[in-house]
């Protein structure tokens, strides 16, 4: 379901308030949540990169991680990263058009 949703994300408001909350992710098992970070990590869009990057601070943020985590985010390429949002009527053109 978390692979359904992830796409949707089109803010970091609630992008990061999903991550901060969702305590099960500090319940599982790490190795696999990391491998599906991965996916999120390589995306060209910048709310899934958000994604995997906030998820990386709010539960893989241990001495055991560390490491990875930051070469993890060293490795961001962040001139592909680009926002693939609509306009949606009534927001100003240039909050739609940024990037990471």
């Amino acid at each position: 379901m978390l692979s359904r949703y992830v796409p949707v994300l089109d803010n970091w408001a609630v992008c990061d308030s999903y991550c901060a909350h969702a305590k099960w992710m500090a319940r599982a098992d790490k190795s696999a949540l990391w491998a599906f970070l991965e996916r999120w990590f390589d995306s060209e869009r910048e709310f899934e990169v958000r994604f995997a990057v906030v998820v990386a601070m709010c539960y893989f943020l241990n001495e055991g991680w560390l490491d990875k985590v930051f070469e993890r985010i060293n490795r961001l390429d962040f001139g592909r990263i680009k926002s693939k949002y609509k306009t949606v009527k009534g927001k100003p053109k240039v909050a739609q058009q940024g990037t990471v």
